[in-house]
């Protein structure tokens, strides 16, 4: 903060105390002609003695402003000197460890045992992604046959009769900027390798055959159709009720026939055959096979697999011409 001069308006009210001030008149008092004198001097306003005052007051304030910054420098001045100080010490210890635990060159070399804790053989064996680079889906130019048949053989067995998995981690086939891994390798009459990678639908395959015995002719590729039936469909199709439908029929009703068990019912109607089965007593009479005849044309006849009633495949028995059980009589009398 600057010190500020003395303004002209305190120049001016000292003036005015001062003798100047004084009329132009013969025969002044004494006492006026003092204070003319000592006023502009030493009065407590509007004097030089109360000027010296405000600079010496303001003269000290700016004084113990720089006196704090002055502290406040000296403070950060120590802080700097601890910091570097302590970062001297750190950086000679830091020095002094890497040298402790530094590798020996022999030869421009860092011998074998000095090399970190984890296992060198490993990061030499270690299986890699085989990629093969293709410009189209369609064939193959006689340079990416020789490159991708050169890549194949390091990966065969030694008879030759498949890949040794542990010599690749991955197959990629690099298409421009796609990749397709590899879903399945086989063998193919111990001349072809062949490669199907996934495509971008599940149907459809990219397989590449790729010669390794004779000439490169079968080396090819081309996008397959690949038909199977959706997952679970072949695990599950056995024990599905409607699966083999006439298989099973023909397989209880053989199977009734041999066990010399097996009945069949005659119903005026379906709703009267749904009836009697409710009768649990009904239910319990019936063993696989029994066969159930509806009088009603257009309805089909049905057989029991054990648990449920199902439809005969066979064609429907007409029943017309037939008499009815309780149609018949029952003792020779009655003839």
């Amino acid at each position: 903060m600057a010190i500020n001069k003395t303004t002209t308006e305190t120049k001016n009210k000292i003036k005015a105390n001062s003798v100047i001030a004084l009329p132009n008149r013969p025969q002044i008092p004494a006492e006026q002609l003092k204070q003319a004198f000592v006023k502009p001097i030493v009065d407590t306003s509007n004097s030089m003695i109360q000027e010296l005052d405000r600079i010496v007051e303001e003269t000290n304030a700016e004084i113990d402003g720089i006196d704090g910054t002055l502290q406040n420098h000296a403070s950060r001045i120590g802080e700097l000197e601890l910091f570097a100080g302590n970062l001297e010490t750190n950086i000679t210890k830091e020095i002094e460890g890497a040298l402790e635990n530094k590798a020996d060159l022999v030869d421009g070399k860092v011998p074998r045992e000095q090399l970190p804790s984890y296992s060198y053989d490993e990061i030499i064996d270690k299986p890699v992604s085989v990629i093969f680079e293709i410009t189209s889906f369609t064939e193959l130019t006689p340079l990416q046959k020789t490159t991708i048949t050169n890549q194949l053989m390091p990966l065969l067995n030694v008879n030759l009769t498949d890949l040794d998995t542990n010599k690749y981690s991955d197959l990629i086939l690099k298409y421009l900027d796609e990749r397709y891994h590899y879903s399945s390798v086989a063998v193919i009459d111990g001349e072809v390798v062949r490669i199907l990678f996934d495509y971008k639908n599940e149907d459809t395959k990219i397989k590449l055959d790729i010669n390794f015995v004779g000439d490169d002719t079968q080396t090819v590729i081309e996008l397959v159709t690949i038909n199977y039936e959706q997952e679970g469909a072949v695990s599950t199709h056995d024990t599905s009720g409607t699966a083999h439908t006439n298989i099973r029929n023909a397989v209880a009703e053989a199977r009734a026939i041999a066990e010399g068990k097996s009945k069949a019912r005659v119903f005026a109607t379906k709703s009267e055959l749904d009836t009697w089965l409710l009768d649990d007593e009904n239910r319990a009479s019936l063993r696989t096979g029994d066969n159930f005849y509806i009088e009603e044309t257009d309805k089909p006849d049905y057989w029991w697999n054990g648990t449920t009633i199902k439809e005969l495949e066979t064609q429907k028995v007409d029943l017309t011409d037939y008499a009815k059980t309780t149609d018949l009589p029952t003792k020779v009398s009655d003839l």
